[in-house]
């Protein structure tokens, strides 16, 4: 079975969103999604948010069949990272290898979001 999931979201934790973890979902679910991670920049906040409301597991399965994968945007010193499925240190101002091995260490996945945007948060590897 496949599965249709956005990996790169913000919420109102981040500066970046300004829709509530609950919106994220519901919109997720109204366009046929089976899953999101928020990814908001530095702060797992939206995270924790959701494991209080009992909104997502860290075992990784889902509630109500919509998956909530745990996930951060660190802003590495050279350009913007995903990590998806691992908990991880504040890292922001570290280098992007540096962030990346953490993250492959704790069992994450490590996603350059943004790979063409080279003058903004991109990332040369």
């Amino acid at each position: 079975m496949a599965f249709n999931i956005d990996l790169h979201t913000h919420s109102f934790f981040s500066g970046d969103g300004i829709s509530s973890p609950e919106d994220l979902i519901a919109a997720a679910r109204a366009k046929g999604l089976h899953g999101l991670a928020i990814t908001d920049h530095n702060t797992c906040d939206a995270v924790n948010y959701l494991l209080q409301k009992g909104l997502m597991r860290l075992d990784g399965l889902p509630v109500d069949d919509f998956l909530v994968l745990p996930g951060v945007e660190v802003t590495t010193a050279d350009g913007h990272l995903l990590c998806i499925g691992a908990e991880l240190p504040y890292l922001k101002g570290k280098p992007a290898r540096e962030v990346c091995d953490i993250i492959h260490q704790r069992g994450g996945l490590a996603i350059p979001p943004h790979p063409y945007d080279l003058f903004r948060a991109g990332i040369r590897f």
